[in-house]
C-alpha cells in the first residue's frame, strides 16, 4: 500500500531546510515524488542557513574582476533556457538563477561553469523525465548577473545581451550564438535549421552577430499565444552549413522529438552536410 502523502508535512520540511533525499527518508515517498511536491517551497531563514551547511553552498562568491566566455556563455544560457528569478513567501524570499534542458551535458556544462565562475554548488539539481533542471540559489550571484541585463526575460521589452557580449571577443559572441541554437534551435528532418525568441530586441542583436559570422538567413515575425515571436532561419546552403558545423553552434543539445529523436543535432547537421556533397 502506497504512503499517503501529507502536503504539509512535506511543506515543512522542505522549508525548513531538509533536501529531497532526506524528506523521502523521513515520509517514505519517492524522491520523485517528494521533489514534484516540495522543489517550489522556498527556504525559511534557518532552513536555507541548514541546507547552505548540508550541501556547502559558498556564500560569497569568487571576485569578478574579469568578464570571460564563461561567463557570457552563462549568462547566454539564462536568456534562452533559463532565468534568473526571486521566490517569495511569508517572510522570507530567494534569489534565484536556474537553467533547464533535456541535455545532461549542457546541464553538466552550466554547473562547471558556475563553480568555475562563480564557486558556487547548485542549490537542486533535477531530472523530470523528460528535461534536466539545475538551480542557484544565491544573493551574490542574483546581483552580479542583475548587472549585465534589467531582465532575463525574453518576454520582457528590457532584456538585452549585454554590451560585454556585444562588443566582446569573437569566443564570446560564438558562446552567445551557441547558447542560443543549443538552446532554442532546431533541424528538420529536412535539414532546415531555425530558432526563435519573443524578445524583438535580442533578435536584432543575433541579427547583428549572425551578419557578422557571414551566414544568410530570413527573419520572420509570428504570433503565438497572442504574444509576437521572431524566428530565424538559415537558408539551406552548402556555405551555412559549412560554416555551422565549423563554428559548432550545436555542441550537446539532442533532438527531442520527431525522426531524429535522441539524436544529438549536431550530427543531424552533419549528415545534411554530407548530403549535398555526395549530391
Amino acid at each position: 500500500m502506497r504512503n499517503a502523502i501529507d502536503l504539509n508535512k512535506l511543506q515543512e520540511l522542505r522549508r525548513n531546510g531538509y533536501t529531497f533525499s532526506e524528506i523521502s527518508k523521513k515520509t517514505g515517498l519517492n524522491r520523485k515524488v517528494v521533489w514534484r511536491h516540495t522543489h517550489t517551497i522556498p527556504f525559511s531563514k534557518m532552513g536555507s542557513a541548514r541546507h547552505e551547511k548540508l550541501n556547502g553552498i559558498v556564500k560569497q562568491i569568487k571576485g569578478q574582476s574579469k568578464f570571460t566566455s564563461r561567463k557570457a556563455r552563462i549568462i547566454s544560457h539564462l536568456f534562452f533556457d533559463g532565468s534568473l528569478f526571486r521566490t517569495k513567501a511569508p517572510k522570507s524570499y530567494h534569489r534565484v538563477a536556474r537553467y533547464i534542458n533535456s541535455s545532461k551535458k549542457l546541464i553538466n556544462e552550466f554547473e562547471k561553469d558556475i563553480w568555475f565562475v562563480y564557486g558556487l554548488k547548485p542549490t537542486s539539481k533535477n531530472f523530470d523525465g523528460k528535461v534536466w533542471r539545475i538551480s542557484f540559489s544565491s544573493k551574490k550571484l542574483f546581483e552580479d548577473l542583475s548587472k549585465y541585463s534589467p531582465s532575463y526575460s525574453t518576454s520582457n521589452s528590457l532584456a538585452r545581451i549585454p554590451v560585454e557580449i556585444m562588443n566582446g571577443t569573437r569566443k564570446m559572441k560564438l558562446e552567445l550564438l551557441r547558447a542560443f541554437w543549443n538552446d532554442e534551435g532546431s533541424i528538420s528532418s529536412e535539414g532546415r535549421l531555425s530558432a526563435d525568441t519573443r524578445s524583438k530586441t535580442i533578435m536584432q542583436q543575433l541579427v547583428k552577430l549572425h551578419k557578422e559570422f557571414g551566414f544568410i538567413f530570413n527573419i520572420v515575425k509570428y504570433v503565438d499565444l497572442r504574444r509576437p515571436v521572431y524566428k530565424i532561419y538559415l537558408f539551406k546552403t552548402r556555405k551555412n552549413l559549412e560554416k555551422f558545423v565549423k563554428l559548432q553552434l550545436f555542441t550537446y543539445s539532442i533532438v527531442a522529438r520527431g525522426k531524429g529523436e535522441g539524436k544529438t543535432k549536431f550530427s543531424v547537421v552533419k549528415d545534411t552536410l554530407r548530403h549535398f556533397k555526395t549530391r
